[in-house]
């Protein structure tokens, strides 16, 4: 008797989901609305009265889904962007540039925490238009910075750590180096993308008064080159020095300071 009760359990359960499949099927394929309605109601009243109510919630998410996937495929306001996985965040970038004609000195402080387990590199990349090549290390101990490739106007590069580090491990590295122009090739700008999140951004560029320069454009721009570009003008100290903070920059953004050279 046990066994044949479960055996009608069964059979009322799939003739339910049956007919519950049936409805959302009559629902989609019906012809009009009147269609769609002599469809629903028939659909429904096959289905024994303790599963309506749950088939009536499937068919409420499957309309739901189904509306929230239309609005968003007939959206064209926001563009669609696969989701970043990234292995750590940086919780403050600061970028410095010294200008001299013939040479410029470069100075990068990172500080990052790490998303991951195992962290053991930085992933990063910086332009220079100048002449000669530029000669940047790593001053940390025991960490090492390889140059990969030039893609466009970056070149790529990695420090190595050569340690790993825990999911919410928070460290600090710094880059240096020279970046000779023996033929006076540089184009005055410095810039960076923020390719990670990144909780503050600072740029500073010292620029001798002897240069006669006196003012410096800072600009933001998306890398999908949107119209919502932002552009600012600041002067230099008596000391030839301007500072540009930036609080949460924009994901995928470029911020760029530049100047005109007398």
């Amino acid at each position: 008797m046990k066994d044949k009760l479960i055996e009608y359990k069964d059979v009322i359960i799939s003739n339910s989901i049956y007919d519950g499949a049936k409805l959302i099927i009559g629902l989609l394929t019906g012809g009009g609305i009147t269609g769609y309605a002599a469809n629903a109601v028939a659909a429904y009243n096959q289905i024994p009265v303790q599963y309506r109510k749950w088939i009536a919630i499937l068919v409420v998410i499957v309309f739901t889904l189904g509306y929230l996937e239309l609005l968003s495929r007939l959206s064209n306001s926001k563009p669609r962007f696969p989701s970043m996985v990234c292995d750590y965040e940086i919780l403050r970038k600061n970028m410095r540039l010294e200008y001299g004609k013939g040479a410029c000195k470069y100075l990068l402080e990172i500080k990052l925490k790490s998303k991951k387990n195992n962290l053991d590199r930085y992933y990063g990349k910086y332009t220079w238009s100048g002449s000669g090549k530029a000669l940047l290390k790593c001053t940390n101990r025991k960490y090492s910075l390889i140059e990969l490739v030039r893609k466009d106007a970056y070149i790529e590069y990695e420090v190595l750590f050569n340690r790993t580090y825990r999911r919410g491990e928070v460290f600090s590295f710094v880059i240096e180096g020279t970046m000779p122009d023996p033929a006076y090739s540089f184009v005055p700008f410095l810039s960076t993308q923020v390719v990670v999140p990144t909780a503050k951004l600072n740029i500073h560029i010292l620029i001798p008064p002897v240069y006669g320069v006196r003012e410096i454009i800072c600009e933001s721009m998306a890398a999908t080159r949107k119209n919502d570009e932002m552009s600012k003008t600041i002067s230099l100290d008596d000391e030839g020095q301007a500072h540009w903070e930036i609080n949460n920059p924009k994901l995928l953004y470029i911020y760029v300071m530049r100047w005109q050279l007398p």
